[in-house]
């Protein structure tokens, strides 16, 4: 017959086939799957093949081949399965033989249908409690292992007691102590702890035997083994241990912490030391709320609130200008998010009075261990500095009117020169008054215009060539009745000289254009348009090329 789905499969070992198929029907009755072996060699083929077998009946006697109980060892060996003896001995012996191999049961063939059916049920029954015993001690074996795994290999120290002396330490523990294991098992507990913690320690241990509230996390000193002082974050609870209540904790070495936490202490307060008693910075801190947490002597005279009023107020409500509000806020909050300071800068703050300080300020965002973070606003007073800056303006707007003053005068002084060498000129009769009275004229000409290309100028010390050189041109040709007959072409190149190189090269060009307005053209070569061409370097280049004249 097909097996059905949850049908439990029998295998039946009997040598005898009339036995076995009365057997088999037997099982099929009450709902089994039977399947038959002739002998115990038969039976081990079958069950290596069928894995699915879920119960053996087992015939002690097969015959001329192994029998029964040998059968029964070699599959015990391969396979855990409940396997219930079927025969006709009844002899203790035998009885007592079976036993050995596996409890599941002995029925004798003449036992009746029901005491069989009944045997085999409480065999699965029996099987079924075994297996989940099986794997109730899997899972507590594996959970030990794992528990011991977990303490042996931690980086925290693991410990259980019970009346002041310890029944389990790990490494760690050890080492954390300077102990061996061993030592440590047989020390008292109060022995490791420090004095100066241990009624502090002892307040915790009895309040929690009372069953009152008591912190089960806790940080006290110990003394180890080479008399080094130690801080540990002990954790303590209690629990049952080998059928009483125990203490189980475990302890975390955080010495470098506490040492590290007191440096910084200390730094902080070398820094809020040397901060309070800076003259002439104003230091505030506050928080990314805006509460003051910090106020130095120079905040005090720079906005007038004592370091009394200031702590605990919000800074926006202490300095900051209304119409600035809104932009600090935002400014603050970006500065805690991304860390970024805010950019330095001068501003108009708002003292107790009323009154505006002008200040350069400038922030730090700093970080301490275990505190909420905590804006500096670090802030030097402008005033001084506006001050200086407004006289220097001051100097300097009078100092330019002074300059255009003196230059307005300076150059009225020249035209008046030049306005007296023709007046001069225009009395003469003799031509070569006349010429020198003309040529002094245009050598003061050709000093005005680099005074007024000097004043001119962004730099007093130097100018460009060729601005001046193409104004001088124009201002010394106009000045003879010939020039609207010639073309005046230069070729510069712009470079800046200083004046005193200036002066006398205005000058030598002077009288070389003088002398070529004069001399090199005829009255009659005026009806047309001649034309002095080349560069003011070819014009003034020597004969050998080099440059001079």
């Amino acid at each position: 017959m097909n097996k059905q789905e949850n049908q439990k499969t029998i295998l039946l070992v009997e040598d005898e086939a009339l036995i076995a198929v009365i057997g088999k029907q037997t099982l099929n009755k009450h709902d089994y799957n039977a399947i038959l072996a002739s002998s115990g060699e038969k039976a081990i083929e079958i069950l290596r093949t069928t894995p699915d077998i879920d119960l053996i009946l087992m015939d002690i006697n097969l015959g001329k081949g192994m029998n029964g109980i040998e059968a029964a060892e070699i599959i015990l060996r391969e396979k855990d399965i409940p396997i219930l003896f079927l025969s006709s001995y009844t002899q203790a012996e035998v009885v007592e033989k079976t036993e050995r191999i596996t409890s599941y049961g002995y029925v004798t063939k003449d036992s009746g249908e029901m005491v069989l059916i009944a045997s085999i049920k409480m065999a699965f029954k029996l099987f079924e409690a075994h297996r989940e015993l099986k794997e109730r001690e899997k899972a507590l074996r594996e959970s030990e292992d794992l528990y011991r795994t977990l303490t042996e290999q931690s980086h925290d120290g693991i410990f259980i007691y019970r009346e002041n002396h310890f029944l389990y330490v790990n490494d760690r523990m050890a080492e954390i102590f300077g102990y061996p294991k061993e030592e440590l098992l047989s020390m008292d507990f109060w022995d490791l702890v420090h004095p100066d913690c241990r009624d502090y320690v002892l307040d915790i241990a009895q309040r929690r035997a009372r069953g009152e509230a008591a912190p089960n996390t806790y940080e006290a000193a110990v003394t180890a083994k080479d008399g080094n002082v130690k801080h540990l974050e002990f954790a303590v609870s209690a629990v049952v241990y080998s059928g009483s209540y125990a203490a189980i904790g475990s302890l975390r070495d955080i010495t470098e912490r506490k040492e590290a936490e007191e440096a910084l202490r200390e730094s902080e307060e070398r820094f809020r030391s040397l901060l309070q008693n800076v003259p002439s910075i104003a230091v505030q801190g506050y928080r990314l709320d805006g509460i003051t947490t910090y106020w130095n002597q120079a905040s005090e005279q720079f906005y007038g609130y004592t370091s009394q009023e200031a702590i605990g107020q919000n800074l926006l409500d202490l300095i900051i200008p209304p119409e600035m509000r809104e932009d600090v806020e935002e400014s603050m909050e970006q500065m805690g998010r991304t860390h970024l300071p805010i950019p330095s800068s001068e501003l108009f703050l708002i003292r107790k009075d009323g009154s505006r300080i002008a200040v350069f300020s400038h922030h730090a965002l700093v970080q301490t261990l275990g505190q909420p973070q905590e804006l500096f606003c670090i802030d030097i007073d402008l005033t001084k500095r506006m001050e200086a800056e407004e006289k220097i303006k001051s100097l300097l707007a009078e100092k330019e009117l002074l300059l255009r003053e003196v230059h307005h005068r300076i150059k009225n002084n020249m035209n008046v020169i030049m306005s007296l060498f023709s007046l001069q000129s225009s009395t003469q009769k003799d031509p070569s008054v006349i010429s020198s009275l003309e040529d002094a004229r245009n050598r003061i000409q050709t000093m005005m215009v680099l005074y007024d290309k000097l004043y001119r100028s962004a730099d007093f010390r130097e100018i460009s060539t060729k601005e001046y050189l193409t104004s001088l041109v124009d201002e010394i040709v106009m000045h003879f009745p010939n020039w609207g007959s010639i073309d005046i072409e230069t070729e510069i190149d712009d470079f800046a000289l200083d004046a005193k190189t200036l002066s006398p090269m205005g000058i030598i060009l002077n009288e070389l254009l003088t002398n070529a307005m004069k001399h090199a053209f005829p009255p009659e070569t005026f009806e047309t348009k001649d034309v002095v061409r080349g560069t003011w370097d070819e014009r003034n280049r020597g004969a050998d090329g080099s440059g001079h004249k």
